[in-house]
């Protein structure tokens, strides 16, 4: 009898501690389960995935520009080829120039990583290359910087390449050509390349600015994957979900022509021969005029 109430406590206090342990043990997944809930909360309610619920710039990440339709050569006739200045301090263009997504930032940055190939800038048929480093140093400028000893004298000076400054860079060249596409029955225009510009100065101690010139060409559909990448969208210039791509193509951009192609060569804005804004006349009169019927035939047809 006493074996049977011997075995009766010790079955009793197992139990009881077989269940304190299973108590202890839901109480310490409980715990972890919250602290896991808790945790996730964090992740997911606090931590901000997008600025706003769409961002713009990693959509654009992955982006490549539309191809322009094919054209055969045999339904070319060739117009004119011109080239435009294209001044970023003029209101129309200033979100070429807006800082930290100007135009000329997003060129230098893909030139550094490889992205880009410059040209030299009196090689306007893409022939002749430039290294990235050589199109880096297009735009950086010495200076003289004196060397001072620990007491503060002046001993020696060196020579020290000053860093980029976009800001300096206030206008960029482009190399178009406008032709009469036979089959499509329009006057198309096609970018071929754009430079960025910069000044020549006097060699005195002015440095008076007495004009510009390419730093580099770049060829326009290889700069268009950089384009397409950069976001100029800005409801209060009407610009609706629009790239420096978008805005190249639908030349939505003020520009001054610089140069035109003639049947005896190339003449400058700076000739007699050439005046800017007559050149510009002509060349929207002839889209104008290119289905226009004609006075004889009207007055024939008249009869």
């Amino acid at each position: 009898m006493k074996n049977v109430a011997l075995l009766s406590i010790c079955l009793a206090a197992g139990l009881a501690t077989q269940a304190q342990e299973m108590v202890s043990s839901g109480s310490v997944a409980q715990t972890a389960a919250g602290a896991a809930v808790t945790q996730m909360s964090v992740n997911t309610d606090t931590i901000p995935q997008t600025d706003g619920f769409f961002n713009t710039n990693k959509a654009l990440e992955e982006a490549i520009p539309f191809s322009y339709p094919d054209v055969n050569r045999n339904n070319i006739r060739f117009y004119k080829r011109v080239w435009r200045d294209i001044d970023i301090t003029d209101k129309n263009n200033l979100v070429l120039g807006v800082p930290g997504k100007s135009l000329i930032e997003a060129i230098m940055k893909d030139i550094s990583a490889g992205r880009l190939t410059p040209y030299e800038p009196s090689d306007e048929s893409f022939t002749h290359k430039l290294s990235a480093k050589e199109g880096q140093m297009r735009f950086q400028d010495s200076v003289l910087v004196p060397i001072f000893d620990a007491d503060g004298n002046q001993i020696d000076s060196k020579m020290m390449l000053n860093e980029f400054d976009p800001q300096k860079v206030t206008k960029f060249r482009i190399k178009e050509d406008i032709f009469l596409n036979k089959q499509r029955g329009r006057v198309e225009t096609r970018i071929i390349g754009v430079a960025p510009l910069m000044n020549v100065t006097t060699s005195d101690s002015s440095a008076t600015a007495i004009g510009s010139t390419p730093a580099f060409w770049l060829y326009f559909p290889q700069l268009r994957y950089t384009l397409v990448k950069i976001d100029i969208s800005d409801p209060d210039r009407d610009l609706f979900e629009m790239t420096m791509d978008d805005l190249f193509v639908q030349r939505k951009f003020a520009s001054k022509i610089v140069r035109e192609s003639s049947s005896l060569g190339s003449v400058s804005a700076q000739d007699a021969a050439l005046d800017a804004d007559e050149a510009e006349r002509k060349i929207q009169e002839y889209k104008r005029n290119l289905w226009k019927v004609p006075a004889s035939v009207k007055v024939a047809a008249g009869k």
